[in-house]
């Protein structure tokens, strides 16, 4: 299981994208197959439809990030774990602590953010073919960043995108209707954005329903 190593304070001063954390997979679930939520199955179907909806939230976003027609996605999955826990950052500033203060929404139940909190295997995504994404390995980002190039090579590689947008995995209430997710947008050394996200599912399907900005660069 890989956690949140990364504080806030790192990533004001120097912007580091692997601070920021990605998962979309329903844990212990394989491509095609579903998982036991309460009484309701979520599949990886509901996982990709809420990965979808909030790629497409960061591209309508107005702010620092530069012009963009995509964004890039890292395709493994992690967990945030709180401070002391699974290797879980020890700083005041850490991403598990600031979803801990922050995340209580009216009307959902504190189980769906325990479930966020390092109780979450790792994994992929379940589907690489997320519109308006461009979804890559975490090695590819990570040979950007090891050398000098740091954002400029990034927008080198990947030019005209917005950024790296990156997830914990979907916190799903015991009916399988409402899910949490952390996002978390990069952009550059002081360039970014952290979000604490409720979804919910109607006939329509998946539509976000409030969210808290947790930290900003």
């Amino acid at each position: 299981m890989r956690c949140d190593l990364f504080s806030h304070r790192r990533m004001e001063m120097a912007g580091l994208l692997t601070s920021t954390l990605i998962s979309f997979a329903t844990p212990s679930v394989s491509a095609g197959q579903t998982a036991d939520v309460g009484s309701k199955s979520v599949s990886d179907e509901d996982t990709t439809a809420i990965v979808s909806l909030l790629v497409k939230d960061r591209l309508a976003a107005n702010g620092e990030e530069p012009e963009g027609d995509y964004i890039v996605v890292v395709g493994e999955t992690i967990a945030v774990c709180p401070p002391g826990v699974g290797g879980g950052d020890e700083e005041e500033f850490s991403t598990a602590s600031m979803i801990e203060s922050a995340g209580h929404f009216p009307g959902v139940p504190d189980s769906m953010l325990q479930a966020m909190l390092c109780q979450q295997e790792g994994g992929m995504l379940p589907s690489s073919r997320i519109p308006g994404a461009t979804v890559v390995l975490q090695s590819e980002i990570d040979a950007i960043f090891s050398g000098d190039g740091w954002w400029e090579e990034f927008y080198k590689v990947f030019p005209a995108s917005r950024g790296l947008v990156q997830f914990t995995a979907p916190a799903f209430s015991a009916d399988g209707r409402k899910a949490m997710v952390y996002v978390s947008h990069s952009c550059g050394g002081l360039c970014g954005t952290g979000w604490l996200v409720l979804l919910a599912r109607d006939a329509g399907g998946w539509r976000i329903t409030d969210r808290q900005m947790l930290w900003i660069s």
